[in-house]
């Protein structure tokens, strides 16, 4: 389940979100976007990443090497977009966390005199034995509440997501992603998944785990731009996805590419498969 799939199913978890969110967005918009930054949001609102990809491509072309202003403006659009998905994740994680228990001052026991304590302290004893009796005689058995229903601790399922084993290889050179990503990729941990290129008409795959505790499916298309200061005119450009690594979603991770005459998407699933489309 992605952050906006519970959002939009737990009015409680959807209430407290809203709450502690700081940021410049409509909440759901920016819950939506840690997901899918480069749609519409659900309000109807255009993402804060469009035009994102003309403003790169300016500022990698010709007239980019001479601007520097293009440079700058695409760093200053990164910046935002990191500090939009910062300030929803703080939401999202201040609103998991558990609330605080309220203490309460104890109770001075009532003094009495008579024999009203002996008995009450021998009633107190036997129901002591009873109880500690039953608690011992069940303890190999724990029983939790979890999810509305009651189950055995030692038989709770776990969910696991494979595909990190991707990151126990060593790193190697062409793990590295080709195109020049937001900073919010910055100190993150990169396996390349599939390696494409210009001729067979598919994009290069990555994996990517961030400092922040996300899984990211990046995907790179070499788009041909002669206003590239590059000889052969190829600008690497990137679109991906991300989800917290603890909520992975059990549908997978897709991205959608497109080049001059070409399109597809990219699934990566829960497995650690990828697959890959295009026409």
């Amino acid at each position: 389940m992605t952050v906006y799939e519970e959002f939009t199913a737990n009015p409680e978890f959807a209430a407290a979100v809203s709450s502690a969110y700081t940021g410049r967005h409509e909440i759901a918009d920016a819950v939506w976007w840690l997901d899918h930054p480069e749609l519409p949001g659900p309000s109807g609102a255009v993402s804060p990443a469009d035009g994102r990809d003309e403003l790169e491509r300016a500022a990698y072309s010709r007239a980019g090497a001479t601007d520097p202003a293009w440079a700058d403006a695409l760093q200053r659009l990164d910046a935002e977009l990191e500090q939009d998905r910062e300030n929803t994740l703080a939401a999202v994680a201040s609103a998991r966390m558990p609330a605080p228990v309220e203490e309460t001052e104890p109770v001075e026991p009532v003094r009495r005199r008579g024999w009203v304590l002996p008995v009450v302290a021998v009633v107190a004893l036997l129901l002591g034995l009873v109880v500690g009796f039953q608690v011992g005689a069940s303890s190999d058995s724990t029983v939790i509440e979890h999810g509305g229903a009651y189950e055995s601790a030692t038989n709770r399922p776990t969910q696991q997501f494979s595909g990190t084993a991707v990151f126990d290889r060593v790193e190697e050179s062409a793990d590295t992603p080709t195109a020049r990503l937001p900073s919010s990729f910055n100190g993150s941990v990169f396996r390349v998944l599939n390696v494409g290129s210009t001729a067979s008409r598919l994009p290069y795959v990555y994996a990517a785990r961030t400092p922040s505790g996300q899984l990211c499916l990046i995907v790179v298309v070499d788009s041909v731009d002669p206003e590239s200061v590059a000889d052969d005119g190829i600008v690497p450009r990137a679109s991906f996805s991300c989800a917290i690594e603890t909520e992975f979603p059990a549908s997978g991770l897709q991205v959608g590419w497109r080049s001059e005459d070409d399109q597809g998407a990219v699934s990566w699933d829960e497995s650690g498969g990828v697959m890959m489309s295009n026409r």
